[in-house]
């Protein structure tokens, strides 16, 4: 049996609002440029899906992987994401493999085995009676999510009318 070639990582976010992209976009923009440049890179790339935005990265290892993600303007804008992404659809699923999958593949595996990132689901504490008692984290429902029709209008909205404002100013400045 041979040993894996790649270490695959997968990260899938939702955004609270599409308020919150311009300031995700800030924080990500840098992250992409650092990436693409770490070392033991293959591949790094964004899509939206669903209303869901994701992450596929391929390294080397596992090791090269978490270099990159505790450094640099990785390590900056994770420190951000609970500001702009609903924290309980903020996940993730690593894993090695000897091919690169295809977004439609990742998004299936990620879809399969990702959780969510940086807390567990449920945390464990023993009670003064010594009774192991389950702390559920509290979980936001569907309604807080945006669907993929009001984001990409949100979105739209939010970037053309400066981009409006700016046309008509220039086009027509005796206005």
């Amino acid at each position: 049996m041979t040993q894996p070639q790649y270490y695959i990582s997968i990260t899938g976010l939702t955004l609270k609002s599409a308020l919150h992209f311009p300031k995700f976009a800030f924080y990500t923009m840098p992250v992409w440029k650092q990436a693409k440049a770490a070392n033991g890179n293959h591949f790094a790339d964004g899509n939206y899906a669903h209303g869901i935005l994701f992450t596929l990265t391929v390294w080397d290892n596992r090791r090269a992987m978490t270099r990159f993600m505790a450094s640099g303007a990785h390590a900056k804008a994770m420190k951000i994401v609970n500001d702009v992404a609903i924290r309980e659809q903020t996940k993730i699923y690593g894993y090695e493999s000897d091919k690169i999958p295809t977004w439609e593949e990742a998004i299936e595996i990620w879809n399969a085995n990702a959780k969510p990132h940086g807390y567990g689901v449920t945390k464990t504490r023993k009670s003064t009676t010594n009774e192991t008692t389950s702390v559920i984290t509290k979980r936001r429902t569907s309604s807080d999510v945006l669907n993929h029709a009001e984001m990409v209008g949100q979105i739209a909205a939010f970037a053309l009318v400066p981009v409006v404002a700016i046309l008509c100013y220039r086009l027509f400045p005796f206005l």
